[in-house]
């Protein structure tokens, strides 16, 4: 009885020391991603946002020193950095407001047309072809595409039909706003569809002929069997969509280029930052310095990753259930 106790126990022993080695295999990969693409790229980002630069004018060189000594707080940066987003709060409305046009505009068009393409509606194959047309063409050329035609093809017809002479659609203060919208929820369509149209087409067939045959309609076909069916590809786009809402530049770059005052009145918080570290160096100048904008974006990681871990924990939660 102990000799069996006792090859059971060394058995055990093995079949956990068995368990402990492939798990710590599986999970040693993406630790080493972690590692290499987070620390190792960003290590010296996030080493900038404790150090200072000045030049030492006894000997004309620039010198380097961390925060915490010669009379700067530890936090010296962060608290620049606070200061600096605290005077362009309206990068943040310009944000969410990108985000939830994406949230309760974009993706939800995009689920019903990846359904009426699912259900080879009449036109169905014109509409996939037209809407993932921003992913065949370069995202620049098709940003100059349609400049040109919410400008210059815009300001003709209106002028030729209707008589009127207008400005273009990205010129006028006016309608601005809402041809960049327009421009970012048909360029988000084009991603997603194909991500939509691949989780319905895995959607068992049988179980939607068996609800036809219960007398269930398109609508609750649509609520009860597919959205559930596709819940776990649109929780990973919600996660992601968390995860990247400070990094969303809202198309500015190649529809107003850099230099363009638009591009910053209508800057997001990835485009604001884009074009501060464009123009910042090893000293504060206009208020801005490289540590500066390495703590800004420390403090934009302390926030977002959390808040990604608890929207993917709130989606797993309370989400649709497959089971």
């Amino acid at each position: 009885m102990s000799q069996t106790k006792k090859i059971n126990k060394n058995g055990m022993n093995a079949r956990r020391r068995g368990h402990i080695i492939f798990y710590a295999a599986l999970m040693i990969l993406p630790c080493i991603q972690f590692a290499i693409f987070y620390f190792g790229v960003n290590i010296s980002s996030i080493l900038r946002a404790f150090q200072i630069y000045e030049i030492n004018y006894s000997t004309g060189i620039l010198e380097k020193f961390f925060t915490g000594t010669r009379g700067y707080s530890f936090f010296y940066n962060f608290k620049m950095a606070i200061d600096l987003f605290s005077n362009n709060v309206y990068v943040l409305k310009n944000t969410f407001l990108i985000y939830f046009i994406g949230l309760f505009v974009s993706q939800p068009i995009c689920i019903i047309l990846s359904y009426y393409i699912f259900k080879k509606k009449p036109l169905s194959g014109f509409f996939k072809v037209m809407l993932y047309l921003p992913h065949v063409i370069s995202g620049l050329v098709f940003s100059l595409l349609f400049k040109y035609i919410t400008e210059n093809v815009y300001m003709v017809v209106a002028k030729d039909i209707f008589g009127a002479t207008v400005q273009g659609i990205l010129v006028d203060p006016n309608t601005r706003l809402g041809g960049v919208l327009f421009f970012n929820v048909w360029l988000g369509l084009s991603g997603s569809l194909l991500l939509f149209s691949g989780a319905m087409s895995s959607v068992d067939e049988s179980v939607l002929e068996s609800a036809q045959l219960d007398g269930a309609n398109i609508i609750q076909e649509f609520f009860y069997i597919v959205l559930p069916g596709i819940w776990h590809t649109y929780k990973q786009l919600l996660i992601l969509g968390v995860a990247g809402i400070f990094g969303n530049q809202m198309s500015l770059m190649s529809l107003f280029g850099i230099h363009s005052d638009i591009t910053k009145e209508m800057a997001t918080i990835g485009m604001f930052f884009y074009l501060k570290t464009y123009y910042a160096g090893t000293q504060i100048v206009d208020g801005v310095s490289y540590g500066i904008l390495s703590a800004f974006g420390l403090m934009m990681t302390a926030i977002i990753a959390p808040a990604t871990l608890l929207i993917r924990r709130l989606l797993d939660k309370y989400g649709w259930s497959t089971k």
